[in-house]
């Protein structure tokens, strides 16, 4: 008897925590789902990476509840889906970012349709021996599984770092293209600007000094400021070079 009660005690604790972890499978495969649903009808290439972002994301929550839920079928497919997805988060190209995205779609319906399969079947309860030999071979299945959980969660650990590195590398490519167009568009304004100054005689000149790197460990939004404010400066000395010639 005092074997059985904790052994009792343990089933049905799992029981209901395979319910409850395949419920939180099914809606996570369904967020992965839509996600992907959403990359895939996207028109442009940032519009794509950032739902691929979410349905990278609901598609981790899906693998994890998965194995929780007990649902191999699920776990298999989910882990796939999550290394294909993290490709179209860092693609170039949306032509690209389409071809996997349509297929991690694929992915998040077979994993549903594989949850509704497991649902269907119900758990798979291994027979249970009441004595302590058989709570002991419990007890090194259980840290067997902490480990493996372990090193999923390093490897997960370490695509999201990957994943962050790149992602910071993109926006500092797209930070330089945007100071390289913005010097241009300076740069010919005050080509025009000096051309105006020499047409009406007026012997001095505009001058601009270009922005360099250093400006690129500013947000977004503090860069097109400073090139906001250097317009309208250039704007004002020109305006003030005129009206002194006159």
């Amino acid at each position: 008897m005092k074997t059985l009660l904790p052994t009792a005690f343990l089933l049905l604790i799992s029981l209901f925590s395979y319910s409850q972890a395949c419920d939180d499978a099914s809606s996570q495969a369904s967020y992965a789902y839509s996600h992907t649903k959403k990359a895939y009808d996207s028109n442009n290439r940032d519009h794509l990476t950032q739902a691929s972002e979410r349905a990278y994301e609901a598609f981790v929550n899906t693998r994890d509840a998965a194995e929780k839920c007990g649902c191999d079928n699920a776990y298999n497919k989910a882990y796939d889906a999550v290394e294909l997805i993290s490709k179209a988060v860092d693609v170039t190209k949306w032509e690209d970012g389409r071809y996997y995205v349509k297929k991690s779609k694929t992915l998040a319906q077979e994993i549903i349709d594989a949850l509704d399969q497991c649902a269907a079947n119900g758990p798979m309860v291994e027979e249970v021996t009441l004595d302590d030999s058989g709570l002991t071979e419990l007890q090194a299945q259980q840290k067997a599984l902490e480990e493996q959980q372990k090193a999923l969660k390093a490897k997960e650990m370490a695509l999201k770092e990957e994943m962050a590195t790149k992602a910071k590398e993109k926006e500092r490519l797209k930070k330089e293209a945007f100071v390289k167009k913005q010097n241009a568009h300076l740069s010919a304004f005050v080509n025009s600007a000096n051309n105006i100054l020499s047409a009406t005689k007026c012997e001095d000149t505009l001058e601009m000094t270009e922005a360099d790197n250093s400006i690129l460990d500013l947000s977004f939004e503090e860069i097109e400021s400073v090139f906001k404010s250097e317009a309208a400066n250039l704007a004002k000395a020109l305006a003030d070079k005129l009206k002194a010639c006159q």
